[in-house]
């Protein structure tokens, strides 16, 4: 099955795309080891699903959870064979936004895979956050326009349509399932294209998505996402700062929304995205955005969680051995948001 939204379904997992078994727990905020051994015995019995022929052979279990630190903290030697990483909110709360999974023999990284991939993080941690300022110039520098797409070409723009449609064909997706995207309310579509600043273009030729959840726990707990998903640059653009241009317009237009209490209600409180370690070019992107990676969380917290998403869904570009791949989560705070913000008047 074409699943088009990254967000996903909530609890009960259910079958997803990419022979996945997916949700995000909402029965409450993880505050007690007693939850937490609870939710790690229904991980253990749903993960009996796997490659069983009723649920389509589904080969990986993916679910998250909204933890207190504390409660990971003390139960790492239990949550060891389930966490794949966590993201911390950031914002006082002690809480952190914990990915668990696990996937079948049939479905296994490859070694030499991720050690590439690996190398590209390291390499991509060590790079220095920009300014929102200098991103948005190199992309008008180059020639290129800057927008995020209105409601009314989302809906009714043939072009938009036609110019989106041809570079999401990466991820599998047809004309129809281009059209949902663009008209879903839930979701900020960016674009670049090759009209210049201040005009519509020609051709788009670079698009970002940020799809947006606001979650209401059992217990009474809320939690307002953004997800960065499905960016795509035609080959013959790349290299040029696109991408970091459409997410930086997408952060800006977050952070208006979320500083006017406009976004889904409220304010944000977590904004991610799940990057392939094969794209060195995304990988470093994110972090000049001001993104934090999983992989760090965990490290500086000396826990035993890996910090990547194992053979986690297809993307096309760099050549790889799977027939997934494996994503490096990275993340920004909502004062991250704001700051970043700040910086596009900064000279």
């Amino acid at each position: 099955m074409t699943d088009t939204s990254s967000i996903g379904p909530g609890w009960p997992p259910a079958v997803s795309s990419c022979h996945r078994i997916k949700g995000i727990d909402t029965r409450g905020v993880i505050r007690e080891s007693a939850q937490l051994g609870a939710l790690l015995d229904s991980l253990e019995a749903e993960s009996e699903r796997l490659n069983h022929p009723d649920d389509g052979g589904c080969d990986r279990l993916s679910l998250r959870a909204l933890c207190d630190e504390s409660v990971i903290a003390r139960s790492l030697p239990r949550i060891e064979p389930w966490a794949e990483a966590v993201l911390p909110l950031d914002d006082g709360s002690g809480r952190l936004l914990v990915y668990f999974g696990r996937n079948a023999g049939s479905r296994p990284c490859d070694a030499a895979d991720l050690d590439r991939a690996l190398a590209n993080v390291e390499i991509a941690e060590q790079r220095d956050v920009e300014k929102a300022a200098a991103m948005l110039r190199r992309v008008s520098d180059g020639g290129y326009g800057l927008r995020i797409l209105t409601a009314d070409e989302r809906r009714g723009s043939e072009e938009v349509l036609l110019g989106v449609a041809d570079l999401y064909r990466r991820f599998g997706w047809n004309r129809d399932e281009t059209r949902d995207i663009l008209q879903n309310p839930g979701s900020l579509i960016a674009v670049a294209s090759t009209g210049g600043p201040g005009r519509r273009g020609e051709e788009i030729v670079c698009a970002g998505i940020a799809e947006l959840s606001h979650l209401e726990f059992g217990d009474g707990e809320e939690l307002r996402m953004a997800e960065f998903t499905e960016a795509a640059t035609l080959s013959t653009h790349q290299g040029r700062g696109l991408y970091s241009g459409v997410a930086a317009t997408l952060m800006l237009e977050l952070a208006r929304r979320s500083a006017g209490q406009d976004l889904l209600g409220g304010e944000l409180d977590l904004g991610f995205g799940e990057c392939s370690g094969h794209d060195l070019g995304v990988l470093i992107a994110a972090r000049r955005l001001g993104r934090r990676f999983a992989r760090t969380a965990s490290k500086q917290r000396a826990w035993p969680v890996r910090g990547f998403l194992p053979q986690h869904v297809p993307i096309a570009g760099a050549p790889r051995s799977t027939r997934y791949n494996d994503l490096f989560p990275t993340y920004f705070s909502r004062q991250t948001l704001y700051r970043f913000a700040e910086s596009r008047s900064a000279v």
